[in-house]
């Protein structure tokens, strides 16, 4: 039994829900379609509002907020799916109201606005307003920086090895040092062991953390791993998309370097090629930050499974869970043991991959997919090297969702000509006067 137990549903509803049931309500009154037409609308803005973000190095960080929020969002849907409230006739709408852990979650989460609270003091009225002019940004950057520091922690060491071996590498050629030649491939090799490693972890530590809403619970490494082993087929699916994904972004990230061998734009001025690059890329973002956050919702489908069979099973207890799960799985009723048949197509698979054998083989593909995407990552960096060494320590799609790859010589160059116009400005020609005896 989890400290703090009680009966929510005999508790009155904070300010919050009831405004929030309040605007469903009005909004159920204008009919389904304002209603389809409100969430496009929402929709698209939120798309184009993040999407703007991700160009940013700093504000990423409030994306990866956003996503994980959104993360945990999903975690819930799943296991709605999966509650015996759901065969009552309920709604997912219904259960997240009912609770203020969960009331947030009836739609998806703001960028910028905070939600309406209702403060007793009238001399709170300022406060309250700064609430909810920025509190949902706010949040998203509180909630992203744990998310962004944890990844890091665990993938950042694998990607300094690799800049360290690229370095050395380098070096090795331009002065001839072969007695050293060892040197830079073991760092390398190092590297990608480290960040293999990683990246079969990190996936579902990262919607563990989401789930929870606790950055401790990301380093829960005896429960995550007992959830990869439980769910090797899940483990390698995710690694596929994953890398997939890093994959996609590592060949538009060629485009600067590619740009020069055609002809038209190899002819255009700096500020021309600066505003061709970034809109390029800003028109990117439109697909990659939505590929972004599809892969953190798919993580959480895969972790919210394995919570709810390891809890029905009995392999993962209440007391691995965090306080935010444990309530929102009683309340879903998903806690108590129960043994649901797999279909008949899986059986024999799922058997074989709980064998040593099984476990071993899914553990290889894993581990081939990631070393095969540290093959990649050097491959792109050859052809296009990034500034700072940002292609070894920044992977837009497992760490910060910067994927604005304009490079800032091409931005010095656009200041350069534009101070250059201004000092010596282009006066235009006289014109020529035409003779009327012509």
């Amino acid at each position: 039994m989890k400290s703090g137990e009680s009966n929510l549903s005999d508790q009155p509803l904070p300010s919050t829900t009831v405004e929030s049931l309040g605007e469903a309500s009005s909004a159920a009154q204008k009919g389904p379609g304002s209603s389809l037409v409100r969430r496009g609308v929402f929709g698209l803005w939120k798309l184009w509002f993040g999407s703007v973000l991700s160009t940013f190095l700093l504000l990423s960080v409030v994306v990866v907020g956003w996503a994980t929020r959104a993360a945990q969002r999903e975690t819930l849907r799943s296991w709605w799916r999966r509650s015996p409230l759901r065969n009552r006739g309920g709604s997912f709408a219904a259960f997240v109201q009912a609770d203020p852990r969960t009331a947030e979650h009836e739609s998806w989460p703001n960028w910028i606005l905070g939600a309406h609270v209702v403060l007793e003091s009238p001399s709170s009225r300022f406060r309250r307003g700064l609430r909810r002019a920025f509190g949902g940004f706010a949040h998203n950057l509180c909630i992203g920086l744990p998310m962004a520091f944890n990844t890091a922690v665990l993938t950042l060491p694998g990607c300094l090895l690799w800049a360290v071996a690229w370095f050395a590498g380098w070096q090795n050629s331009f002065n001839k040092g072969y007695e050293h030649a060892w040197f830079g491939p073991s760092i390398f090799i190092l590297g990608m062991l480290l960040f293999t490693g990683a990246m079969a972890y990190v996936p579902l530590a990262q919607a563990r953390q989401a789930s929870t809403g606790d950055w401790r619970r990301f380093y829960d490494f005896r429960l995550v791993w007992r959830l990869v082993r439980r769910h090797w087929l899940a483990s390698v699916g995710l690694a596929i998309v994953w890398a997939g994904a890093t994959g996609v972004v590592l060949v538009l990230k060629l485009f600067p370097a590619l740009a020069q061998y055609v002809p038209r734009l190899a002819e255009v001025s700096p500020a021309e090629a600066l505003t061709i690059s970034e809109r390029f890329f800003g028109i990117m973002a439109l697909a990659l930050f939505p590929l972004f956050v599809a892969l953190r919702l798919l993580a959480a489908r895969v972790y919210a499974k394995a919570v709810r069979s390891g809890v029905q099973a009995g392999v993962v207890t209440e007391d691995d869970l965090g306080e935010f799960e444990w309530h929102a799985l009683r309340r879903l009723e998903l806690l108590s043991p129960r043994r649901e048949p797999e279909p008949r197509r899986l059986v024999r698979l799922a058997r074989w991959l709980a064998t040593r054998t099984g476990q071993l083989s899914a553990g290889a593909a894993v581990f081939a997919i990631w070393f095969g995407l540290s093959f990649l990552i050097v491959v792109a960096e050859f052809f296009c090297k990034t500034e700072f060494g940002r292609g070894w320590w920044n992977q837009p799609m497992i760490q910060l969702p910067w994927f604005d790859y304009t490079p800032n010589r091409l931005r010095e160059a656009a200041h350069a000509e534009a101070e250059t116009m201004e000092s010596y400005p282009v006066r235009p020609a006289p014109a020529v006067p035409v003779d009327p005896g012509r």
